[in-house]
């Protein structure tokens, strides 16, 4: 990765598919462009079959026009392999290059990303095309960036080629079959392997250790798959490389892709379908995922690829969403914002959805809402020029092993209408508890060296190894705050749970509790209740049978009602420099601000950094100092705000005000 210190800040651009339309719909969709200040555009991404149509005869004068018709208005681009839709003479005439189902079936093409990486033709092909048009464009004075691919990590494929593949990762990775058999559970119903041969790629029934195994290969298949793409492409460009990420998504490790990029870059749809069983589509689950992805570059500026301008399936976001929804990511640290997408398709899947113009150059009610936004941030790009978020007091870590693991066997129910959300949706809890107490995080990996942040959040974390629980353990004696929680450290990187109690060694010795692996609260018991002062809190699903070992943990919050009447709930032990706080329960979302209340105080954090009710705030620093604060006002009434040499400012219902380091004040 890059130095991402220095990455400067581009403003707004948005998706563009010039061959959907003739070259005079070109030209006014470019006009149409400039005036409503676009810095740039993102292209080509499906588009294989027009550079390529037939084996080895390429055509660019297409592209050649376009790129030049961009350079003529000042419009800069950023330029998307198109692996993610291998053209249709491919997979008729090389049937291996497309993916195969679980149930052995090779998938029509109807859709896209069918083609299949563990391919020889294809990836041959893919990276020859990849070569010729970095050779071509790598060098234009208006290239921007390139994106590799189009959202990567799924779908999962069952053919021989990956089957070769997975078992060949298994050998590299384990000394022997043996070793295969034993660390993976294989005794369990007899499943072991006599033969290397006999592993195949792990389906619903399988032992859920092999399945893990299969999540870490499939992580690493697709970061030699952007590999593949960055080698060739530095040979002839030195324009910065990323991928558009999906926030989050779990078939790759994305801190592993990360360090491959030289830019973050994240899709994030922030109006999709609204509802308690949606990952991602209300004001928690935006500061979660935008955390998130500037955790990936350990806090450094990063870019949106994707995000809504007007939604999919006929949505179009209220009047003045779109502003409040691009400071929010700038504020988070977002220097580009692309919007999905300029033109509305006439056709294909996603016919009549998205785009700001169209069909055809007829401006949608977004239009003007997009000019209005690009040309104030176009205006107050020197205030941002060169800064990036301020870092946050609390760290926040999530981990692509543990969520793994919930993906193959939850220990509690899961959270949402797809196993997928339950790791998401047990971290959102703690984001909207601090969040709702005016705290800010930033969100770390279990790699990433969080040593400088005063508090440490660890939630639900299934899988910790024994260098992340060593690292904990030298956090907290070093003078660190630690806040570990139900569910975690039940796993290795195996995905094999380690031998009782838990949290594991050396956790529960760090922590002084320890508790069995259940915890499940059965449907008819009486009702746990959780006093504290004149209010009630209530276990959502989970509550640890905890156990004091250590005469230094202090009790602050017990179970007082149900069938585990009297059991310790929240404790506190000081170990070394620091101090180490467990919660041995998972609690519903609505009452985790009660929660993090409590543990503010114990912390001594300033909560709301004097921010009134529905107020929201982040701010971006420079190397010199200067600071640029970003100030929404999510209420329906006029609010006063007092920021640290700043005189009270009034933030109007619904408004977003930028204060500089001068004390100019912006709105919008």
């Amino acid at each position: 990765m890059h130095d991402l210190e220095s990455s400067q800040f581009i403003g707004c651009g948005a998706q563009y598919d010039p061959v959907f339309w003739d070259r005079a719909t070109q030209i006014e969709h470019v006009r149409q462009m400039k005036e409503a200040g676009l810095s740039f555009v993102r292209l080509f991404e499906f588009c294989w079959s027009s550079f390529e149509p037939e084996e080895e005869q390429y055509e660019f004068a297409w592209a050649d026009d376009f790129v030049e018709l961009l350079r003529h208005h000042e419009i800069n681009f950023i330029l998307c392999t198109p692996g993610a839709v291998p053209p249709r003479w491919l997979t008729v005439n090389y049937p291996e290059t497309t993916v195969m189902q679980s149930n052995g079936q090779r998938d029509r093409g109807d859709m896209r990303r069918h083609g299949c990486a563990s391919s020889p033709v294809f990836m041959h092909r893919l990276i020859e095309l990849c070569h010729r048009l970095a050779e071509r464009y790598g060098q234009c004075e208006n290239l921007l960036a390139w994106q590799i691919d189009n959202e990567l990590g799924h779908p999962y494929c069952y053919c021989p080629l990956c089957q070769d593949r997975f078992r060949q990762w298994l050998q590299d990775e384990y000394d022997s079959l043996d070793e295969v058999n034993q660390r993976l559970g294989m005794r369990v119903w007899g499943r072991e392997y006599s033969a290397w041969e006999g592993i195949h790629i792990p389906v619903a029934n399988a032992a859920p250790q092999l399945r893990h195994a299969f999540r870490r290969w499939t992580s690493r298949h697709w970061i030699q798959y952007v590999q593949a793409h960055t080698e060739v492409i530095r040979n002839h460009s030195q324009a910065p490389i990323t991928t558009n990420m999906m926030a989050p998504w779990h078939g790759y490790d994305h801190y592993d892709m990360s360090r491959e990029i030289d830019i973050v870059g994240m899709d994030y749809y922030v109006y999709g379908e609204p509802g308690p069983d949606r990952f991602g589509y209300c004001n928690p689950d935006m500061d979660f995922n935008l955390g998130y992805t500037r955790g990936l570059g350990d806090g450094a500026p990063f870019w949106i690829m994707e995000t809504d301008v007007a939604g999919g399936g006929g949505k179009l976001p209220p009047a003045g969403k779109l502003a409040e929804w691009t400071w929010r990511h700038i504020a988070h640290g977002a220097n580009l914002i692309n919007y999905f997408r300029w033109d509305c398709p006439p056709f294909g899947r996603e016919e009549l959805n998205y785009g700001v113009v169209g069909p055809g150059t007829w401006p949608s009610p977004a239009a003007d809402e997009v000019k209005k936004v690009c040309m104030e941030i176009k205006k107050y790009e020197p205030v941002l020029q060169g800064t990036r978020p301020r870092r946050a007091p609390v760290a926040l870590l999530f981990s692509f092993p543990a969520w793994w693991k919930w993906l193959d066997n939850p220990p509690c129910k899961p959270l949402g209408k797809h196993p997928m959300h339950s790791y998401p949706f047990m971290v959102r809890r703690h984001c909207h508890g601090l969040l709702e107490n005016g705290l800010t995080f930033d969100v770390v990996g279990p790699d990433q060296d969080w040593q400088c942040y005063p508090i440490l959040i660890i939630p639900h974390c299934l899988v910790m190894n024994e260098s992340l629980m060593q690292r904990c353990e030298k956090y907290v004696d070093e003078g660190g705050t630690l806040l570990l929680t139900a569910l975690s450290a039940l796993y290795n990187d195996d995905g094999r749970a380690y031998n009782a109690p838990y949290p594991a060694a050396p956790l529960h010795q760090l922590c002084g509790v320890t508790c069995p692996p259940y915890g499940n609260l059965v449907p008819d018991a009486r009702p746990s209740v959780i006093p504290l002062q004149r209010q009630e809190l209530h276990p959502d699903g989970w509550l640890d049978a905890l156990s004091l070992k250590d005469t230094e943990v202090k009790t602050l919050l017990r179970c007082k009602g149900g069938c585990r009447h009297d059991w310790p709930v929240l404790t506190k032990k000081s170990f070394g420099k620091g101090t180490v706080f467990y919660l041995g329960t998972v609690l519903p979302l609505e009452e985790m601000p009660v929660l993090y209340d409590l543990l503010a105080k114990q912390w001594g954090l300033q909560r709301r950094d004097t921010l009134p009710d529905a107020v929201w705030m982040r701010s971006r620093v420079a190397a010199d100092g200067r600071m640029v604060h970003i100030v929404q006002n999510m209420g329906n009434e006029t609010a006063v705000v007092n920021l640290p040499g700043l005189e009270l400012q009034e933030i109007p219902a619904h408004k977003t005000k930028i204060f500089s380091v001068t004390n100019a004040v912006t709105e919008t």
